[in-house]
Formats: structure tokens, C-alpha cells, sequence
């Protein structure tokens, strides 16, 4: 029917398949041992994963401690290349663990 083909397009295009996030206190870069305070977010949906890294407050370690990062996996597009990019672009521990729970 037109309703189901229209929520099948919406999921299609939506990244909020499943949300969640939680405020942490988490180690920020590796091999460092300062910590942040943060709010972490994940949200899953057809097209890929967005993974959000807020510090409570933005500004820590002399820093604006505030990601947002999608991660794709289309049919075309690498997930396991994005994931290696966002290795290379230096991207904080918390961003970096979720996105490869996902490879």
C-alpha cells in the first residue's frame, strides 16, 4: 500500500533508526590520560551510523571538544576506508571505539 512504501522511503532516508546517548567521563585521546567530561551520542539507521561527541563543557583540555560523524555504509561506499580515514584525521577515542563496533 502507499502507507508502507512511504515509512519504507522515510526509514530509507532517515539516520534515527535507533538513537542513544549518555554523558560519560571517558579518556579523550589515546595514549593520554586526561579525561573529559562528555555527552556521547549514536544514532543508527539504514544509511550508516552518526556518532556525536559534545564535552560538558565544549571548551576542555584547551579545546572545542564538539563531533559530529557519519559513517556510511552504502552500497559503493567503504565502511572499513571511512573508518580508516577518521583513524588518519585523528578523531577523539569515543568517536573512533563506536565507529569500529561497527565494522
Amino acid at each position: 500500500s502507499l502507507f508502507i512504501g512511504a515509512v519504507i522511503l522515510a526509514v530509507n532516508f532517515s539516520s534515527e533508526w535507533f538513537v542513544g546517548q549518555v554523558s560519560t567521563n571517558t579518556s579523550y585521546k589515546a595514549f593520554s590520560s586526561e579525561w573529559i567530561s562528555a555527552d556521547v551520542g549514536l544514532q543508527v539507521g539504514l544509511g550508516g551510523v552518526n556518532i556525536t561527541l559534545t564535552g560538558t563543557p565544549v571548551q576542555q583540555l584547551n579545546e572545542t571538544i564538539n563531533y559530529n560523524e557519519k559513517f556510511t555504509w552504502r552500497l559503493g561506499e567503504n565502511y572499513a576506508e571511512e573508518y580508516t580515514k577518521a583513524l588518519e584525521k585523528g578523531l577523539p577515542d569515543p568517536v573512533l571505539y563506536l565507529a569500529e563496533k561497527f565494522t
